[in-house]
């Protein structure tokens, strides 16, 4: 997704969903976001089906994988937003 349609999609009500584990998120906790391992994404599927989400992780591999194992699952309101590093631009 590029950063305008995540900027709206936040003014939207979009949630920042970080994929990273838990260690990796409580290192380097990503404002404004929750964290939702990849791990625990299937078990999870639930909390996806009433919101937008934007996906997050260190590199945007996870949250890739992330987003296909949501439209799999006929979850369509997410986006790989891609790497944490991103976040960033969404504030400029």
């Amino acid at each position: 997704v590029d950063i305008g349609q995540a900027r709206q999609l936040l003014g939207e009500g979009a949630v920042i969903v970080d994929v990273r584990s838990q260690n990796e998120y409580a290192a380097d906790e990503t404002e404004n976001s929750v964290n939702l391992p990849l791990e625990n994404l299937e078990a999870s599927l639930d909390q996806f089906r009433n919101i937008k989400s934007l996906l997050v992780c260190k590199s945007g591999a996870r949250s890739h994988i992330a987003l296909e194992k949501l439209r799999k699952h006929g979850i369509h309101d997410a986006w790989n937003l891609g790497p944490i590093s991103r976040l960033a631009d969404l504030k400029g």
